[in-house]
């Protein structure tokens, strides 16, 4: 019986422990990260985890954690309750902005395909104004700005 037991034990473990693959992550940075929507609003430390087909930004204030983003290929997590980009773009910033915004915004890469884009050694700046959005996003060395005086929305990040 006690080896039945420690048979079944030791299978149930393969198992379990078999089925979990932690993600490979390539880098991390640590960032001052502000962030503000109607329905998102913090401006603390955080920690950004890049990956193969995923980015995870961990922010922390005090040494508490008290935001989560994963983006993935398809999807936008927070705090671990998923959406499509389209839909989390809809719900927490606005339905006018492209799926990759936010993650080009966190991997400091132009926005919307580069459209506007102005470069020179050290700045690059891309002005987007319609009748939906008023977008002034720049990226400057270590620091990342993007603001949309339409909708109301900040998002900057600053290496530290």
């Amino acid at each position: 019986m006690i080896r039945h037991s420690f048979l079944l034990s030791l299978l149930l473990l393969i198992i379990f422990s078999g089925c979990y693959v932690k993600p490979k992550i390539y880098n991390s940075n640590s960032y001052l990260f502000l962030f503000k929507s109607k329905s998102i609003k913090f401006y603390d430390t955080s920690y950004v985890l890049f990956g193969k087909n995923f980015l995870e930004v961990n922010v922390y204030n005090l040494a508490n954690k008290v935001a989560s983003i994963t983006i993935r290929e398809d999807k936008i997590c927070l705090e671990h309750i998923c959406y499509s980009k389209h839909e989390f773009n809809s719900r927490f910033l606005t339905p006018f902005y492209n799926d990759e915004l936010l993650e080009n915004i966190i991997q400091f890469k132009p926005i919307y395909s580069g459209l506007n884009l102005e470069k020179n050694d050290m700045l690059s700046i891309q002005k987007i104004k319609n009748k939906n959005v008023d977008i002034m996003y720049e990226i400057k060395n270590s620091i990342v700005k993007f603001k949309d005086i339409k909708n109301r929305i900040t998002i900057k990040m600053e290496k530290i």
